[in-house]
């Protein structure tokens, strides 16, 4: 509830035949599929994004950013902004992008991974995984 970030490391991602495999971080209104969000990921093949859908069951957006695994990643709220950071080390952050999404005070918070193709899998190492809350928004 409020504002907040989350942190981690996305160490390893091994496809199964899917480059669009993402591992990351994500916002989300609710846990409905169509739901508002922000995320912050990486995949195998096609670097990082910051990725948005603004409005429940409306299109989604992203901002990319070719890089390599073994990736830093945050996710940061702040009221209604939302910012999705990447970092080689843990310490300097560089914005990929940040959008302004009204959404509940109280909202989910987590690790996000998906592949466009469900009989398609993968492993992933996530580590330093590190959430902190203002629960006074």
């Amino acid at each position: 509830s409020g504002d907040g970030e989350i942190i981690c490391k996305v160490q390893s991602i091994t496809p199964d035949q899917d480059d669009y495999i993402k591992a990351g971080l994500m916002f989300r209104e609710s846990l409905d599929d169509d739901a508002k969000h922000a995320m912050i990921y990486v995949t195998p093949e096609s670097g990082n994004a910051f990725q948005y859908r603004s409005t429940i069951a409306g299109s989604c957006s992203k901002t990319s950013n070719a890089t390599s695994i073994d990736r830093w990643l945050k996710l940061k709220r702040v009221d209604d902004r939302f910012e999705g950071y990447q970092s080689n080390d843990g310490i300097t952050w560089s914005l990929i992008d940040s959008v302004t999404i009204s959404m509940n005070s109280s909202i989910y918070v987590g690790l996000a991974l998906t592949s466009h193709d469900n009989t398609k899998k993968a492993t992933t190492k996530i580590r330093n995984i590190t959430v902190e809350v203002d629960g006074s928004g």
